[in-house]
């Protein structure tokens, strides 16, 4: 299977990002795929604090610097064991993530999900350069729906397939931007519509991702039907007799009404 590494942009701060790449990733694992989630944000990082995993000496930036091994700085979540590679609170000075490509290409691992920086700094560029595919996240505002915009073009630049938006931090307010609207400015399809909920910083507060704290919030049934929308749970499906007998199970539980 080749690689996917699946990255998380926005072109502003403050809309979500970090929560998505969390959850999409938390789900990922809960359906047994042996998935990475890296903190690509060296400057600000807030993946840890998410997870409730703070103080590690080593992470992403020692692992860019060759200081240290990728196999050995990765930590497993032991509520949801999603394995992380965090960036660490300490100041480190030339990161290089020019070498994040070639250094996700020579581990053991097929999938991964990054979260990155706002914007559109080198930084973010050089992550962009080295994925396959990204999401980007957006509010129903026009200052975010632009940077969209933005994210789109870098990444057609790169030869980057945008898989879609994600329309998170949606109140209902008449002010807010129509999906249609944001649709056609940023000419991308809306893969999930994620509705403000206080159960969201609830769950950052106790360090565990929505989708277990509150599996069935109306928030954590967007998240399920972002993962499809993407097309992970295919990829997170076994193939084998097993895998088969799951799906038709899920199939008459479908039909029945009990999912």
């Amino acid at each position: 299977m080749a690689k996917r590494i699946l990255e998380v942009v926005s072109g502003k701060g403050g809309v979500g990002k970090t929560t998505i790449a969390v959850n999409l990733a938390a789900l990922a694992a809960k359906e047994g795929m042996p998935v990475v989630l890296i903190d690509g944000d060296t400057g600000n990082p807030s993946t840890g604090l998410h997870l409730g995993m703070l103080g590690h000496a080593d992470g992403l930036q020692k692992v860019l610097a060759g200081k240290c091994g990728f196999e050995e700085t990765l930590i497993v979540h032991p509520m949801t064991g999603v394995r992380v590679m965090p960036s660490t609170l300490g100041y480190e000075s030339e990161v290089k993530l020019d070498r994040l490509k070639e250094i996700l290409h020579k581990t053991k691992y097929e999938n991964f999900v990054i979260d990155t920086p706002p914007g559109m700094s080198r930084e973010v560029k050089e992550i962009v350069s080295a994925c396959t595919d990204i999401i980007i996240v957006v509010t129903p505002d026009m200052a975010s729906t632009m940077s969209a915009v933005k994210m789109c073009d870098m990444a057609a630049d790169r030869g980057v397939k945008v898989n879609g938006i994600v329309l998170n931090r949606v109140q209902g307010k008449t002010y807010e931007m129509h999906y249609k609207e944001i649709e056609d400015t940023c000419e991308q399809r809306i893969l999930a519509t994620i509705r403000e909920d206080r159960i969201v910083p609830e769950s950052i507060g106790c360090h565990v991702p929505v989708v277990v704290h509150a599996p069935k919030s109306d928030v954590s049934k967007a998240f399920n039907e972002l993962t499809v929308s993407l097309g992970l749970e295919r990829r997170m499906r076994p193939v084998g007799s097993e895998g088969m007998l799951e799906l038709i199970k899920e199939l008459l539980l479908k039909i029945l009404g009990r999912r």
